[in-house]
């Protein structure tokens, strides 16, 4: 297994439950070839080469504090038979079991508490943002950079490429929570609206 294979991937992060699932099953069927998830670098999935396996993939969103409530995080998944595999830089948690077992989610109130979490956790990357940009404002100050920083030019980019996605992002959880209130978990055609 030393032969490594890599794959641009956007972060879950973006709130689009859509593309979790694809990623998701993406991993699944890749795994099937032989090709396993490894791991994940910024913008980009690394894989293994090995012997092809038939298993599920999930992901969990956590923030983690410290080392030893991330052991016990992953230490719970191991007993209910899912093994950790990477994190994204998010907060995502990927996990794979054997095809079969119990689904992470299996109720709809711990699969909305995910997408709360996943609202409040892109809250906090943008106001960490925000702060940044307040900061480099008193760090360089009287700095020729601090006029770009402060024009109309920076303030546009900002709002065309940092809030609509935030605002995407808690819209497309906020649905999906909603959705949630509507279908049953247990039925095919339920997992198949809320795309599981």
């Amino acid at each position: 297994m030393g032969k490594y294979k890599y794959r641009f991937g956007y972060s879950f992060a973006h709130g689009v439950d859509s593309y979790e699932h694809k990623a998701l099953t993406m991993f699944e069927e890749m795994s099937k070839e032989g090709v396993h998830l490894k791991g994940r670098l910024p913008f980009v999935w690394q894989f293994t080469v090995g012997e092809p396996m038939e298993c599920s993939f999930s992901a969990d969103y956590f923030w983690i504090a410290n080392l030893s409530e991330f052991e016990s995080y992953k230490e719970l998944f191991a007993n209910a038979g899912w093994d950790y595999v990477c994190t994204d830089f998010d907060g995502h948690h990927i996990f794979s079991a054997a095809k079969g077992t119990k689904p992470i989610y299996s109720d709809k109130s711990t699969l909305a508490a995910k997408f709360k979490r996943r609202i409040v956790g892109n809250l906090f990357c943008f106001m960490a943002f925000a702060i940044a940009y307040t900061g480099s404002q008193v760090l360089f100050l009287g700095h020729p950079l601090t006029e770009l920083l402060t024009s109309w030019v920076f303030w546009l980019f900002f709002l065309l490429l940092g809030v609509p996605p935030y605002l995407w992002s808690v819209r497309s959880n906020m649905i999906m929570i909603r959705r949630l209130k509507e279908v049953d978990l247990h039925t095919t055609k339920g997992k198949e609206n809320i795309q599981l």
